[in-house]
C-alpha cells in the first residue's frame, strides 16, 4: 500500500509539473504578440535591444530547460523539490510583471498570463508544499522567507523612491482581507472595492487569519472553503511584498486590471470618454 500510494504521489507531483511548460508557452506567446511585443517593451523601458528572433531563442531555451527539469526531476525522483524550485520562479516572474505594468502605468506583455495562470500556479504551489490547512506562525513565516528571496531582487532595483507611493491590489487576496478587515457576514464587492487599508490594519487582518482554524477559514463567507487551503499563501506573498515596499497604504480593488486595461483601451479608440 505505501509503494502504490507513493507511486500515486509520484505521478501526481509530475503531472502538475507539466503545467509549467504548458503555461510557459502561452506566456511566450502573449510576451511575442501581446501589445507592443517584449522586444519594443524591453527597449522602451531599459533601453535594452533584444531582436525578436533573438527573444525566441532565449525563451527556447528556457522551455527547454524546464522541460529537461521535469524529464530529470522524474527519473532521479526528486519532483519535489522540483516544484517548489518552479513554482517560486513563476511567482517571483509574475509578481515582477505585474509590478513592472504599475510601474509603468500600462499593459506590458506577459501581464496577463502572470495574473491569471503564473501567479495562482505559484500560491497554489506553495500552498501545497508548506500546507494550506494547518498553518502555525512559524510554518507562515518560512512561506514569507521564502516568497521574499524572488521578490528582493527586483525590490532593490526599483525600490529606492517610494514618495507618494501606495500599494495596489486587485482580488484574491487582498479583497478577502478586506471584507474580514470589514467584518463583512458575506462578501460584497460594493463595499470592498477602493477602500484603503493601512499597514497596522492589514497585520492585524494577517493576524487574525493566522488565529482561525482551517474549518473556521471555511465557514468565513469572505473565504469560503474553495480559497480556505490558499488565502495564508496569498497573505505570505502579500506580506513578502511589502517587507520588500514598505509603504504606508493598500489600496484594494475588485475589479482586476482585466476591467482596468479594457477601460484604457476604450479611452485609446475612443469609445469612452476619458
Amino acid at each position: 500500500m505505501d509503494t502504490i500510494d507513493g507511486t500515486q504521489s509520484l505521478l501526481s507531483t509530475t503531472s502538475w509539473l507539466w503545467l509549467f511548460p504548458m503555461t510557459y508557452l502561452v506566456h511566450i506567446a502573449e510576451e511575442y504578440w501581446g501589445g507592443e511585443g517584449y522586444s519594443a517593451y524591453l527597449f522602451r523601458l531599459r533601453g535594452v535591444h533584444l531582436s525578436p528572433t533573438r527573444f525566441l531563442a532565449v525563451q527556447g531555451m528556457g522551455f527547454a530547460l524546464i522541460v529537461a527539469g521535469v524529464v530529470i526531476s522524474r527519473q532521479l525522483k526528486f519532483p519535489e523539490y522540483m516544484t517548489i524550485i518552479m513554482g517560486a520562479l513563476v511567482l517571483s516572474n509574475g509578481i515582477t510583471h505585474t509590478i513592472t505594468a504599475l510601474w509603468d502605468g500600462g499593459y506590458g506583455p506577459g501581464l496577463l498570463s502572470s495574473v491569471l495562470l503564473w501567479i495562482p500556479l505559484g500560491v497554489v504551489t506553495l500552498a501545497e508544499h508548506f500546507g494550506g490547512r494547518d498553518v502555525t506562525p512559524e510554518i507562515y513565516a518560512r512561506m514569507v522567507e521564502e516568497v521574499a528571496q524572488h521578490v528582493g531582487p527586483f525590490a532593490a532595483e526599483h525600490g529606492e523612491d517610494l514618495a507618494d507611493l501606495h500599494l495596489l491590489g486587485t482580488s484574491g487576496t487582498v479583497t478577502t482581507l478586506a471584507g474580514i478587515h470589514l467584518n463583512l457576514a458575506r462578501y460584497d464587492r460594493r463595499r470592498v472595492d477602493g477602500i484603503w487599508m493601512d499597514h497596522a490594519e492589514i497585520s492585524t487582518t494577517i493576524t487574525r487569519l493566522l488565529g482561525m482554524s482551517y474549518q473556521d477559514r471555511a465557514n468565513n463567507n469572505c473565504i469560503s472553503v474553495d480559497r480556505a487551503d490558499l488565502v495564508l499563501a496569498g497573505c505570505a506573498i502579500l506580506d513578502a511584498i511589502r517587507q520588500a515596499f514598505p509603504l504606508p497604504r493598500l489600496r484594494v480593488a475588485d475589479r482586476g486590471l482585466r476591467e482596468g486595461m479594457l477601460v484604457e483601451m476604450m479611452r485609446e479608440d475612443g469609445a469612452l470618454g476619458a
